[in-house]
């Protein structure tokens, strides 16, 4: 069967038809057709469907805004004439539906209602009818009165006409929500009364016109004038954007079929053909903004309410206000997102809005952010709803800010998706909603959340701020900006007076323990930028225990457990409840010229958001005179991806196992540091810190000295001297040690190649011929710190006369390793016709050993004065004193270069004594045959007395008074050496 268009509903029908319309226009969105499941057989067929919007001379009505005289639809079902030559339906339509082109709207609050139950009866107002419903029924149209009825509850307006039998006929009127937000009408359960095979229903554009006072009322049937009470207002609206065809969509299904839906579409159209919409840009658009938070205090988060206000008229011979296709809001810069408000937030999901559909989402209540209120001349109420945070790249835009608005009333429900843009260096916000409904309102009113965690915050200056608002018709009127301005004006008065405390959790002196630095500010602080914290000296980390992240990973935010040392917990957002996030402390390497870094790790997951990772950078460098550590982060991060983050608190908690542990000096110090502003300020902080209980700490450091070179033991040559100092674990830290040389050694600066001036040795840069020895120092690092002992020129200032004087030379060691430098001093004296060198003010750090060599020969520094070191014990007096103020007085045995010799030998009748040249500290053993194994330990000896006892035969045989031949064997070891020195001698003993 081919579908016909019919064109006859251009015409005026006169007497009871009066012109086929059905295409009534809402106020506000309406559901779509649901067709329930298909039944096998067949859909009843659209024979005819035809949609009409005209002037009141027949012509189209094209003009965009306008208000069509009327607006027809008709449907024309299969007919086949029975025995009888009746002309009978072939299926009898139950349901019919009309989708009315996009934009185009009825006002049913402009017209009276009809009640329910005057309707039944009969006896609706006159002025309630908006038009005339055509039953066709064996070829006949029979006219029935159309009154804009009393909807029911959830429903935005409905119309009905009595038909034959008095059976009550209901049109009602739906919006394609999550579609066009066109209108639908539908009927309902049509009656079989009457074998009717098509209808045309016409709906008039202003219904008190008194063009239609004969077809209103009684006078549809028999005639004369029955005008209208009501106030002359406008129904019916076009749209107005401009299209090139005004498209209606039919569909139907019958009671033989119900839920098998046939679809017709037909367009407007006249004589010549197609016809659309033209005139958009003659339509008024005169929107206005109103945008204010809901306090004013500087800094604090808010509430934000963002209205629009369009002007509406009820000329039903002007054009109405173009409707709004487009807005983008632009809130004043420093008004932002809110940090704060990440706390508890959630997302809606798109499988919890369901933009496409009519139903009211299922968004968790953690979403709403906000209300929404839109007041339209189209229904008695406004419709309100919620603003909802849409989830992070699941929303329509791919982005990490939407928002869903969603408001509903009267059976209307509005889903509309905004995208959110922060500027990704101010954080100023820009909303855009795009292709809104064609549908008209007054005020569209967005109130977002006041309260602690509310969604936005104010600027953090006082000022007058102005929110911008580009707003786009439909059709070809051009944009329109209006904007709006409020005031900040209270909590003006900022400074920068952020609040700093540090220590370690447990006190106790060289303990190990973890340290925790907090750094705060509130709202009237400028906020922070810049951190650099110095470290009371001694207060320190074992870093050889640590695995140092490589820069690329420590850049990227991925370094692995092995270097991690602690905690940070970050505050972030205005107000009295700032979000807060944790994440890891990182060691590594060499990072901005320091010989370490700190990499802090904080992944930025607020609420629903996942902001990626956000990384600080720190160097990590050590005093060269103290060993005090100082920790400069690079600039805090103020913005992520154009959210504000407005640091508010700052924890750093340095937790380690064993990494850290306190100085071993009990003196009041201080944790020092220096916080920057954004704005530039700065502030000096400190928080007090002083170790407790050092004086429990033991100190009796190890130390050996031995004095070394061939042929250099006699007066005027120039030995080596070496030193190993060896701490015990757990002792105090060495603060000064004092060493009085043996007479036998002097100082013979002249020997020395040169000399290294104090300027020279101030910036590093003392010549090689300078330098006099070698140092090592094994530490808390990895590697081993060394150095060359620098000869350096001394001087001091006379008190009177502030003149320098010379003094005698002094030792410069800048020990280096791992990037780290240690700078150490010794002074020189004479003292008591002996040689004094001081290392004073040394670093509280820990040592694992400390070796220092003092080279010898052609240009040694020390001398053999007036005798021969190997005809005595040369001992130097040591003066050691604890970072506890604890001395350890020692008296060391130096080892000499001495060949290992017999002096001189004696016995008794049970023991040999040998007197031993050339020993030092160490081991000597005796052995040999009539000898029983003697070893002795030397702690200071140069020459020593050793006895040896007799094996009993030897002891037998001097009893008789015989001879004994012995040959003895010496053998020594010196302390830290694995080579012993070896010498046999054989010997009578007479009995």
């Amino acid at each position: 069967m081919t579908r016909r268009t019919s064109k006859s509903l251009n015409m005026t029908m006169r007497g009871t038809l009066v012109k086929a319309c059905l295409a009534v226009a809402l106020t506000a969105p309406m559901a779509t057709l649901v067709a329930g499941p298909a039944p096998a057989r067949a859909a009843v067929h659209i024979d005819a469907f035809d949609f009409a919007s005209t002037n009141a001379d027949g012509t189209p009505s094209v003009q965009a805004g306008a208000h069509p005289y009327q607006v027809a639809t008709m449907f024309q079902f299969p007919s086949h004439r029975d025995g009888r030559n009746r002309i009978l339906p072939d299926e009898s339509p139950r349901n019919l539906t009309v989708e009315l082109p996009a934009g185009f709207v009825g006002d049913p609050t402009s017209v009276p209602t009809c009640s329910e139950p005057q309707l039944e009866t009969g006896t609706c107002p006159v002025n309630s009818q908006i038009g005339v419903v055509g039953l066709i029924t064996s070829g006949i149209t029979i006219p029935f009165q159309l009154y804009n009825m009393k909807p029911p509850p959830g429903m935005p307006a409905e119309f009905g006409f009595l038909a034959a039998a008095a059976v009550a006929v209901h049109l009602q009127a739906s919006v394609r929500t999550g579609g066009d937000y066109g209108v639908n009408i539908t009927v309902k359960d049509l009656p079989q009364t009457l074998p009717w095979t098509g209808s045309v229903v016409t709906i008039w554009g202003v219904p008190a016109d008194s063009s239609h006072n004969s077809s209103r009322g009684l006078c549809l049937y028999q005639g004369g004038d029955c005008p209208s009470q009501a106030p002359r207002a406008p129904f019916l609206t076009n749209p107005s954007a401009c299209s090139p065809v005004a498209n209606a969509v039919g569909h139907a299904d019958s009671w033989q079929a119900t839920g098998v839906f046939d679809t017709a579409q037909a367009v407007n159209h006249d004589a010549a053909g197609p016809v659309g919409i033209i005139g958009c840009e003659r339509l008024p658009f005169k929107p206005t903004l109103t945008a204010h938070p809901t306090g004013y205090a500087a800094g604090s988060p808010a509430g934000f309410a963002v209205g629009l206000h369009v002007p509406q008229t009820d000329n039903p011979d002007g054009l109405a206000e173009a409707t709004l296709k487009k807005a983008v809001v632009t809130l004043p810069a420093g008004v932002s997102v809110s940090p704060s408000s990440a706390d508890g937030l959630g997302a809606c999901s798109p499988a919890q809005i369901r933009l496409n559909d009519g139903t009211l989402p299922d968004c968790p209540d953690s979403s709403k952010i906000g209300t929404v209120d839109i007041d339209t001349p189209l229904l008695n109420d406004p419709l309100s709803g919620s603003i909802y945070l849409a989830q992070q790249g699941s929303n329509p835009f791919n982005s990490l800010l939407a928002i869903y608005l969603v408001a509903s009333g009267d059976g209307v429900v509005v889903k509309l998706a905004g995208h959110v843009e922060p500027d990704p260096v101010t954080g100023q916000l820009k909303a855009t909603f795009d292709n809104n409904p064609q549908l008209p309102f007054s005020d569209f009113t967005l109130t977002f959340s006041n309260g602690p965690r509310a969604a936005l915050a104010n600027p953090e200056t006082c000022g007058t701020y102005t929110t911008t608002a580009e707003l786009t018709p439909w059709g070809d009127g051009p944009t329109v900006t209006s904007t709006d301005s409020f005031t900040i004006d209270s909590s003006c008065a900022h400074g920068f007076a952020p609040s700093f405390d540090a220590g370690t959790v447990n006190p106790a002196g060289g303990a190990t323990t973890s340290f925790t630095m907090n750094l705060a500010r509130t709202d009237a602080d400028d906020e922070l930028s810049t951190v650099a914290m110095t470290m009371p000296p001694g207060l320190l980390g074992n870093l050889k225990d640590v695995t140092l992240c490589a820069d690329g990973a420590a850049n990227a935010g991925t370094c692995g457990t092995e270097s991690r040392i602690g905690t940070t917990t970050v505050g972030s957002g205005p107000g009295v409840n700032p979000f807060h996030l944790g994440g890891g402390v990182y060691l590594t390497g060499p990072y901005k010229g320091a010989p370490f870094g700190l990499s802090i790790v904080v992944p930025a997951l607020a609420g629903p958001f996942d902001l990626g990772t956000v990384v600080v950078r720190a160097a990590l460098s050590v005093d060269p005179s103290t060993a005090a550590i100082t920790v400069v982060a690079d600039p805090l991060p103020t913005i992520l991806q154009g959210i504000p983050l407005r640091l508010r608190d700052v924890n750093v908690t340095i937790d380690r196992p064993g990494f850290m542990f306190n100085p071993t000096n009990c003196a009041p110090s201080r944790v020092t540091g220096t916080i920057g502003s954004t704005s530039g300020a700065t502030v000096a902080v400190a928080s007090r810190f002083q170790a407790a209980n050092c004086a429990s700490l033991g100190y009796k450091p190890g130390l050996t000295m031995a004095l070394s070179g061939r042929g250099q033991t006699t007066d005027g040559k120039h030995p080596a001297l070496t030193a190993h100092l060896a701490p015990r674990a757990n002792d105090a830290n060495s603060r000064k040690v004092t060493a009085k040389l043996p007479l036998a050694l002097a100082l013979d600066p002249l020997n020395a190649n040169g000399l290294c001036e104090p300027a020279e040795a101030a910036v590093d840069k003392c010549p090689a011929k300078s330098i006099v020895g070698t140092a090592k120092a094994t530490s808390i690092l990895h590697v081993p710190l060394s150095a060359p002992v620098y000869f350096v020129h001394g001087f001091r200032i006379d008190p009177k006369s502030k003149r320098q004087v010379a003094t005698l030379p002094k030792l410069y060691i800048p020990l280096a390793g791992e990037g780290v430098r240690i700078d150490l001093n010794a002074s020189s004296e004479v003292v008591d016709d002996r040689l004094v060198t001081t290392f004073d003010n040394l670093p509280d750090a820990p040592l694992r050993s400390f070796d220092l060599t003092i080279d010898g020969g052609r240009h040694g520094i020390l001398a053999v004065s007036g005798t021969d070191i190997c005809k005595g014990n040369q001992e130097a007096d040591v003066e050691l004193t604890g970072q506890n103020n604890k001395e350890s007085d020692i008296v060391v045995g130096m080892a000499t270069p001495c060949s290992l010799r017999i002096a001189s030998s004696s016995h008794t009748a049970a023991s040999l004594k040998l007197k031993v040249g050339g020993l030092g500290a160490g081991k000597v053993t005796v052995s040999g045959t009539g000898l029983r194994t003697t070893r002795r330990t030397i702690v200071t000896a140069t020459v020593a007395t050793v006895s040896v006892p007799f094996t009993a035969k030897a002891k037998a045989a001097l009893a008789r008074h015989r001879d004994v031949r012995v040959r003895a064997k010496v053998s020594f070891s010196a302390k830290g050496s694995k080579k012993a020195k070896t010498i046999t001698k054989t010997l009578t003993v007479h009995g």
